[in-house]
């Protein structure tokens, strides 16, 4: 993973990136001493990882759900059966991630995790908001996975990065196909999301042209007729 990448993942887990690689140093320092920096281990990224594998769930299903009910024909045209496999491909990346914390020995209180990582967070929560609104159209609620899914691309590419730097062998092959798994659903998603997008615009596009003619063809004669004395000395 580049570094701009790596910059964006941890920039959405609220670090920057020089505070992220003087950690180390500053707690191997004064390790006993109230510091300034923002911690973090990779227990963390594990659970953070974790609750946005869980949110895309219910993104995931409740954009299906909102997409089916839809009427409009471009709407329609998406293919949702890959994205609906795609959920059950999440249930075995939540399954994957409880086993590593599991390994590292991670005995923390879930709710005690869930609130020291609340403003990580946030962009899960507002999407999984965005789309279960019945007033969200389909298209917003589309971007919403979309970009959560974005994020999730990134994330899953820093935490292979740090899970090989830990030396977690048994999980590196797992996060990879999981790293795969999640760039094939961005890019799909990617593509429908503008293929929507373009078929809507289309659409308004085509409806416009064949008013306005209509519209320029009648104002145009009314300019003929009422416009020009001579022309109504002659009628």
């Amino acid at each position: 993973m580049n570094m701009s990448g790596v910059r964006f993942a941890l920039a959405c887990l609220g670090i920057s990136l020089d505070g992220a690689s003087n950690m180390t140093e500053d707690l191997a320092q004064n390790p006993d001493s109230k510091s300034t920096h923002e911690h973090l281990s990779l227990i963390d990224l594990l659970f953070v990882r974790m609750a946005y594998e869980r949110a895309t769930i219910g993104i995931c299903e409740r954009f299906i759900e909102k997409a089916r009910q839809s009427r409009d024909a471009v709407i329609r045209a998406l293919d949702l059966t890959r994205l609906q496999a795609f959920c059950g491909t999440l249930i075995e990346h939540v399954h994957l991630l409880t086993q590593s914390l599991d390994v590292l020995g991670d005995k923390a209180d879930t709710e005690h995790l869930e609130e020291k990582h609340r403003h990580s967070l946030v962009l899960a929560k507002a999407a999984e908001k965005q789309a279960g609104d019945p007033e969200v159209a389909v298209l917003p609620s589309m971007q919403a996975l979309l970009t959560v899914e974005q994020f999730n691309e990134v994330a899953w590419g820093l935490l292979l990065a740090l899970v090989k730097d830990a030396e977690l062998q048994r999980f590196v092959v797992h996060f990879e196909q999981a790293c795969a798994r999640h760039r094939e659903q961005r890019l799909a998603l990617q593509q429908g999301y503008e293929d929507v997008a373009l078929g809507l615009v289309r659409r308004h596009q085509l409806a416009t042209k064949s008013a306005h003619p209509l519209k320029s063809t009648i104002t145009g004669r009314a300019g003929m007729l009422f416009g020009d004395p001579r022309r109504l000395g002659r009628i």
